[in-house]
């Protein structure tokens, strides 16, 4: 219960992909995470 209220408080992201995705295209997944990365001060 404690992810998911951490969850619904935007305080962990939950990102999917398929393994085909990430298999074939990593640097595109890798592009996905670091857009939802915070950014740095």
């Amino acid at each position: 219960m404690l992810m998911l209220r951490m969850i619904k408080r935007g305080i962990v992201i939950v990102l999917r992909f398929w393994n085909n995705e990430v298999l074939n295209n990593i640097e595109g997944v890798l592009e996905s995470v670091r857009e939802k990365l915070p950014s740095s001060p």
